[in-house]
């Protein structure tokens, strides 16, 4: 009984048609959450080794220029700890960035699920202990699955591969980061 269940809802997910707004003209708004594990290997840290835990929150705003290609501006707010290899220290951070993206679906407009992908840059300020101090570029790239629970709202699972670098210091830190989010999207009146 319970496979048959599942059948049904996947037909049912699957075969539905919710017309979303991804289309020339409209509006999206929304953002992700995400928790990141990173490891820096780079002499940001006095070339100490070390781990960073953090969780991050990127609102955005786009525009759709054309039918399933928006683009727009995105903050990534981001509050840290580190841990440094050998050691018991623990330091905590903030960081925020804001830069452009693009996005685009691959999938017809009326799916209900549709894949995406999107590249980013931002640039931003890094510090601790309430004081602001290196800057920092970041590329981002992401793809995932968004579902349309109705016209105007999605809900997305995206992976993002993110390279970053320290302006004042060589070498770059990577993280892969798996991000959940919501999207109003919204309809422009004629």
């Amino acid at each position: 009984m319970k496979t048959l269940i599942v059948i049904l809802l996947s037909i049912f997910i699957f075969t539905t048609h919710a017309h979303s707004q991804i289309t020339k003209g409209n509006w999206v708004m929304g953002g992700n959450a995400s928790y990141l594990l990173t490891h820096n290997n780079s002499e940001s840290y006095g070339g100490v080794k070390n781990t960073t835990y953090s969780l991050l929150i990127t609102p955005e705003v786009g525009y759709f220029f054309a039918d399933k290609l928006s683009t727009g501006l995105k903050v990534r707010i981001e509050r840290q700890g580190h841990r440094y290899k050998g050691g018991s220290t623990f330091d905590r951070g903030f960081k925020y960035n804001l830069g452009p993206f693009i996005r685009y679906y691959f999938l017809p407009a009326e799916n209900i699920v549709n894949l995406l992908i999107e590249g980013s840059y931002q640039f931003g300020l890094t510090g601790g202990n309430n004081k602001f101090g290196s800057s920092r570029n970041i590329f981002t790239a992401a793809a995932g699955p968004v579902m349309f629970v109705n016209s105007s709202l999605g809900l997305e699972l995206l992976l993002l591969y993110s390279n970053y670098k320290l302006v004042q210091y060589p070498g770059d830190n990577r993280t892969i980061t798996i991000s959940a989010g919501i999207q109003a999207y919204l309809e422009k009146k004629e």
